[in-house]
């Protein structure tokens, strides 16, 4: 995504505020998760070209290792939070396998611009997964992800979240286990260099494994 901080934008009768990260429609505001917003940001800064679904993943998903349903899947969770009929669209079409396409031409509400954001530090991430395991109280999986040697002086390691066990006595507590490996998938996907696997393929990649020859 950009470095612009303070970008406001009219979509047909959305406005999107990128500085509070927040969309409404004549001054109700509209719950979007972070994903939903940056999908749609997305298209919002290609209109009026079409967004393939690489793009998207680049962008939206940025050191995040996702596949074309983990897109599809937010596309349409953006659009049940617009209201949107995928029968007759009113903000954005899709053209299937390939990718998605902003139907009304954005405006600018603002013109002022901020620095990019400076570089996370290595040790945001090892923080981030230690509060994780700490908030939950048992061990959990993260390992690193085999891939490619690095090609630059930063780091290109993999990281995957693994499911967390419930070790406690109580099936109420299930909830937390859910929770946290999202919590820390969210906070490494944040830090410069890192390239974390999706949450998916992570769950894949076990079952394969796991598979009988």
């Amino acid at each position: 995504m950009t470095g612009m901080t303070c970008e406001r934008w009219q979509v047909d009768d959305l406005t999107v505020d990128f500085g509070s990260q927040s969309v409404s429609r004549g001054g109700v505001a509209i719950d979007l998760p972070q994903l939903s917003f940056r999908f749609l940001l997305a298209l919002i800064h290609e209109a009026p070209n079409l967004v393939t679904i690489d793009q998207l993943m680049e962008q939206v998903w940025a050191g995040v290792f996702v596949n074309n349903e983990t897109v599809k899947q937010r596309a349409k969770l953006l659009r049940d939070a617009l209201g949107d009929d995928p029968k007759a669209p009113r903000y954005f079409a899709v053209r299937r396998g390939v990718g998605y396409q902003l139907l009304s031409e954005p405006h600018r509400l603002d013109r002022t611009t901020q620095p990019a954001r400076g570089r996370s530090r290595w040790r945001s991430a090892a923080a981030a997964a230690a509060l994780g395991l700490a908030g939950l109280g048992a061990a959990s999986a993260v390992a690193l992800w085999p891939g490619s040697q690095p090609t630059s002086p930063v780091a290109s390691a993999r990281v995957a979240v693994l499911p967390f066990d419930n070790l406690s006595s109580n099936p109420a507590d299930d909830f937390i286990a859910r929770s946290i490996p999202e919590m820390v998938l969210n906070r490494l996907s944040s830090v410069q260099g890192l390239a974390v696997i999706s949450r998916e393929s992570s769950m894949l990649s076990m079952a394969a494994r796991a598979a009988p020859v």
